[in-house]
């Protein structure tokens, strides 16, 4: 059985439009023996009719659906001393991004990165925001990567680390590089990587914003149980409309309101500290929006940050979004 020195894992579910071009970009890529495997979770269109046009060697994987477990899954059938996840709108902008990512990897010894994102298609009223994610996932902090901008890890080190979480399957990317950053293993590759906007086009820019704030704090406060019963925090894409945010606002409510009391005071308390670890992207947009160069970012972490820990802020900031949440659920 050959080896690879690259295995790509490409979880799908009903991804017949944007596969075919994710393939063709890889195909492009020079000086890398690589493998493509794709992990089915269950599509109903013709998501897999394309593989048999692609000049690549592709296996496929069947998997119950969920971002985790198909990821897994498809690590478990590498045969590369090196692994990358890829989504499957996910494209590459130059033809040795996969070489020069590797070579740093190699040179860096037990590491993991992700590129640096561009997306594509987007409304121009989203420019603004969209050239704000951009620029926030460069940054070197937690909560920043996601699988949208492509993991790249060795082999060895991925099977080490345990893998993916597949306790809340939307956030297994987002933990796994957290802990690679946590172990300081983490880097940003020297290449760039496009994503569709069709989120945002589909369900509103500012609704999926707000929609991702609230996944991110909910699994931030240990509430994978309330996420496992919002069917709309992460629908198919090809399901996806504009989004309506009322109802799981609600949803949110009533599921918190069937704690105890102790129960619900933990999760506020997990959730004030959630934003005020958070409070560095006001900076970062800051920042950004005055050309300031990351004087003011540096400033939050100098002068700040310790104020926003301090225990009163912490429970300022729950009581505070504890009031938000009663207030938009009305």
């Amino acid at each position: 059985m050959k080896n690879f020195e690259l295995s790509i894992v490409i979880p799908v579910l009903n991804e017949a439009v944007e596969l075919p071009a994710a393939l063709q970009s890889l195909v492009m890529q020079k000086g890398v023996d690589f493998e493509v495997i794709i992990v089915d979770g269950g599509s109903i269109d013709s998501t897999l009719d394309c593989l048999s046009e692609i000049p690549l060697p592709i296996s496929i994987v069947k998997s119950t659906r969920g971002r985790g477990t198909q990821l897994n899954c498809g690590a478990a059938a590498a045969r590369g001393k090196f692994m990358l996840f890829l989504h499957a709108d996910s494209r590459f902008t130059g033809a040795d991004a996969l070489r020069k990512s590797i070579d740093l990897l190699r040179l860096r010894g037990d590491a993991a990165g992700h590129f640096q994102i561009r997306f594509r298609d987007y409304a121009d009223e989203d420019a603004a925001g969209i050239a704000w994610l951009e620029r926030k996932a460069a940054v070197d902090r937690a909560g920043c990567a996601h699988g949208d901008q492509g993991l790249l890890v060795g082999a060895r080190l991925f099977r080490e680390s345990g893998g993916f979480d597949e306790s809340c399957q939307i956030m297994a990317e987002t933990r796994f590089a957290d802990r690679m950053r946590q172990d300081g293993c983490w880097l940003l590759l020297p290449a760039e990587i496009s994503s569709s906007a069709r989120r945002f086009n589909s369900e509103g820019f500012r609704e999926r914003m707000t929609l991702n704030m609230l996944i991110m704090a909910l699994a931030h406060a240990d509430a994978e149980d309330i996420l496992a019963r919002l069917s709309e925090v992460y629908s198919s894409h090809d399901n996806s409309t504009r989004l309506d945010l009322l109802p799981i606002y609600r949803r949110i409510k009533v599921l918190l309101e069937s704690k105890g009391v102790a129960a619900q005071a933990a999760f506020w308390l997990k959730i004030g500290r959630y934003v005020c670890a958070n409070a560095w992207q006001v900076a970062l947009w800051l920042d950004w929006k005055c050309g300031s160069r990351g004087w003011l970012l540096g400033a939050y972490d100098s002068y700040l940050y310790g104020f926003c820990q301090k225990e009163v802020i912490v429970r300022l900031a729950a009581g505070a979004s504890r009031i938000w949440l009663l207030s938009v659920a009305r």
